[in-house]
């Protein structure tokens, strides 16, 4: 049985005329309740209970004092967004909305994040009337600032708005990566840039930016701002730019962008061997066989190697190698005159790769010097034998081949004013011929030229002219 009287009345009024049976719908497991409905809130009221058995037998009473309390809080203001003035103050709007009878007025928080428990008064009860509030704190720019506004009545029930971001003014940028370095795959090309991570509280990432020259405009390589101080980037391989440059910056959360850091070269594997430098004909002089070529037209060629070989040879020999930048032209003077060479060229860039050998092409240094001709002929006639002697000195070259060449003596002759006509061609080495074919009251003329067994032949020499009395007959010989 339960009961109920006017705080400080002795006058109980049954609250239930039957025994209340609890079951597990009143209970809480360890305890039983029972709810009673109230005319007014603080009133204080006395409440006495007793149990009753089987048997009809009653227990004393126990007894409490008890009252009703209001927690019910008003409702919510409607939050305006926070509106920094400058660097060190904040200005808190909000609108009002219908407020019940026990309105006191309102509260502002703040807090790091969107968390309740994070939040806490920045402010005493304003007034029910109030619709701003001046926050003046030292704010950084390294955490976030939440603020929300709560409407309290007088028994100190309360109800917040959502909590609104405070965007800061934050002008500052941060610092600029240092210490930018890379690693590369030279088989695939992946290449991974790493910088110093950025010491700001509030940074939000990074940027990456690339050229394929350091005075060319870097470009943006990340679609987004990442927030790994690394970043990794797949080169072509099969291109002619021998290098990439990278940048980068940071960015805080007020999205403010630090300078370009320095700037650092990645070196591209280099699988694309030099163009093929084009030899041009040999010329040969006294000196040698002269080469000459237009180089190869990529930008990392180190050097142009010059082959050469024998006409008739296989393998190729190493003649020399040219500087890149030096001259385009070489003389090989290690030849035999009249000796046909081959010679060919490629190219040999900085990262060892040869070029294809160009077309080789061939020359030969023919043999310009004096190739010795003779003196001018001695000529006497003999009368007796009816014919002209010849006479002359003749001194072999030395150098080869034609030092090691066989030769002959070609005489020419001319009869009057006729031309120069070959006579004969000497079988004998000897200096010295005989002219047995002659006609008395003429003049004839005598030149030499000396023909090797390849086919060289020397000028011919001086003329050498001689006149041819009447010529006696038999008859006149005897007398």
């Amino acid at each position: 049985y339960i009961e109920k009287s006017d705080s400080g009345s002795s006058n109980f009024k049954p609250l239930n005329l039957a025994p209340l049976v609890f079951g597990k719908a009143s209970s809480d497991g360890e305890n039983y309740f029972y709810r009673d409905s109230l005319e007014a809130n603080y009133k204080k009221y006395t409440y006495r209970i007793r149990g009753l058995n089987d048997f009809g037998e009653l227990s004393p009473w126990t007894t409490v004092v008890g009252q009703g309390i209001d927690l019910t809080p008003p409702p919510p203001p409607v939050i305006n967004k926070p509106e920094q003035t400058d660097e060190g103050t904040v200005v808190i709007t909000w609108a009002q909305v219908p407020q019940p009878d026990d309105f006191k007025g309102y509260i502002v928080m703040e807090g790091s994040s969107t968390a309740d428990f994070s939040f806490k008064d920045i402010s005493p009860v304003l007034g029910s009337t109030a619709q701003t509030y001046t926050h003046k704190a030292e704010f950084s720019p390294d955490r976030s600032y939440y603020y929300k506004v709560a409407s309290v009545d007088i028994n100190g029930n309360r109800s917040s708005s959502v909590p609104v971001l405070l965007s800061q003014v934050d002008s500052i940028a941060p610092a600029p990566p240092e210490n930018l370095k890379y690693l590369i795959n030279d088989t695939t090309g992946v290449v991974t840039i790493l910088w110093d991570h950025g010491k700001e509280k509030d940074l939000k990432g990074y940027k990456v930016y690339f050229a394929n020259n350091k005075n060319d405009e870097f470009s943006q390589l990340t679609e987004d701002t990442q927030i790994y101080n690394f970043f990794q980037d797949t080169l072509a391989l099969n291109v002619l730019n021998e290098a990439v440059y990278y940048k980068v910056i940071a960015m805080d959360e007020r999205y403010n962008q630090s300078e370009f850091s320095k700037e650092i070269k990645v070196e591209r594997p280099d699988i694309i061997p030099p163009t093929t430098p084009v030899l041009a004909q040999p010329l040969s002089d006294e000196e040698g066989i002269q080469l000459n070529w237009t180089p190869s037209t990529s930008d990392d060629v180190v050097a142009h190697l010059l082959y050469k070989k024998e006409q008739d040879a296989e393998d190729w020999t190493l003649l020399d190698s040219i500087t890149a930048n030096d001259t385009r032209q070489y003389l090989d003077g290690n030849i035999e005159f009249e000796k046909v060479y081959a010679y060919t060229i490629r190219a040999l860039d900085d990262a060892g790769l040869y070029s294809e050998y160009a077309l080789p092409l061939k020359g030969r240094s023919s043999y310009t010097k004096d190739i010795g001709g003779g003196s001018a002929m001695n000529a006497a006639f003999d009368e007796k034998t009816k014919r002209v002697s010849l006479n002359w000195t003749f001194t072999p070259p030395t150098e080869k081949p034609l030092s090691e060449m066989e030769y002959r003596f070609i005489i020419y002759r001319s009869t009057g004013d006729g031309p120069m006509e070959r006579l004969i061609q000497m079988k004998s080495k000897t200096p010295s011929y005989f002219d047995k074919k002659i006609e008395g009251e003429e003049t004839y003329k005598y030149a030499l030229m000396v023909i090797y067994e390849n086919g060289k032949k020397s000028d011919l020499t001086q003329e050498v002219s001689i006149t041819i009395p009447k010529l006696k007959t038999e008859e006149e010989d005897k007398e």
